[in-house]
C-alpha cells in the first residue's frame, strides 16, 4: 500500500523541481535581456547625440549616480568615450585621459600581490574616474578586496575603499 503512493509523490517532487528550474531560467533570461536592451539604448543615444559613429563596448557604472559608459570611434577614427544617463551626457576623447593599461600598471606596481578583478570608467561627483576593483592576499592566504579610484585625466589616485572582511 505504501509503494502505491511513492510514485505520485516522487513525480510531484520532480515536477516541482523542474518547474523551479524553468522559472529561474526565465528570470535570469529576462534580466540579461533587459541589461542588453539598456546597453543597446545607451549606444543608440550616444550615436544620435554625439559624433560617435562606431560603438565597441558599453558598460554600466553604479557610482553616486548610475551611468552607461559607451566606448567607440568617431567617423574620423578618434577613440571616444561617452558617459550618459537619463539626465546627462558627457563626451571625452580617449586621448584626453590615461589608458586602462596605465591604470592597471599603477595598481600592480603599488603591490605585486594585487589581483585586478575589474577596471572600468565611471563618474563620481564631477570627476571622470577609473574604478579598479582588486584583491590582495596576504601570507596567511587572507583575502581583502579594494576599490581604487583614479582621475581619468592624469591617472592620479583619488581614494581607496577597503571592503569589510567577513
Amino acid at each position: 500500500m505504501i509503494k502505491q503512493y511513492k510514485k505520485p509523490i516522487l513525480y510531484s517532487i520532480l515536477g516541482a523541481v523542474l518547474l523551479l528550474i524553468a522559472a529561474c531560467s526565465w528570470l535570469i533570461g529576462s534580466i540579461v535581456t533587459e541589461a542588453n536592451a539598456d546597453k543597446r539604448q545607451a549606444a543608440a543615444v550616444a550615436r544620435e547625440q554625439t559624433d560617435l559613429e562606431y560603438v565597441s563596448k558599453v558598460e554600466p557604472f553604479a557610482g553616486d549616480r548610475a551611468f552607461m559608459v559607451v566606448y567607440g570611434q568617431s567617423a574620423d577614427g578618434d577613440e571616444m568615450i561617452v558617459w550618459l544617463n537619463e539626465e546627462e551626457i558627457y563626451v571625452q576623447l580617449a586621448d584626453d585621459g590615461v589608458s586602462e593599461e596605465k591604470i592597471r600598471q599603477q595598481v600592480e606596481a603599488a603591490n605585486a600581490g594585487n589581483e585586478i578583478i575589474k577596471v572600468s570608467l565611471g563618474k563620481l561627483q564631477d570627476l571622470f574616474v577609473w574604478e579598479v576593483f582588486y584583491k590582495q592576499t596576504d601570507e596567511e592566504k587572507n583575502e581583502r578586496f579594494f576599490y581604487d579610484y583614479y582621475h581619468f585625466s592624469d591617472g592620479s589616485r583619488i581614494d581607496t575603499y577597503r571592503l569589510a572582511t567577513p
